[in-house]
């Protein structure tokens, strides 16, 4: 999810009303298959879940999310 809360899908942007079924697609065949979640830091926490929610109607059930390490300053 970018900052402008772009969603992309294995580098593809995609129509997030359409998360649920491509996400259904591409892990029809490995259901147990991690699915990682990157989200801007700017992107809100609210958008965030909606997205995982939305990853979990597409039948994924183990949704990892993705972090920055911090600057140490």
């Amino acid at each position: 999810i970018t900052e402008n809360n772009t969603i992309y899908l294995n580098g593809k942007l995609i129509d997030p009303l359409k998360l649920t079924e491509s996400v259904a697609a591409e892990i029809k065949d490995e259901p147990e298959k991690i699915v990682i979640l990157e989200a801007d830091k700017n992107v809100l926490h609210g958008k965030v879940i909606r997205v995982m929610d939305l990853l979990k109607k597409g039948g994924a059930e183990r949704i990892a999310i993705a972090t920055q390490p911090t600057e140490k300053k």
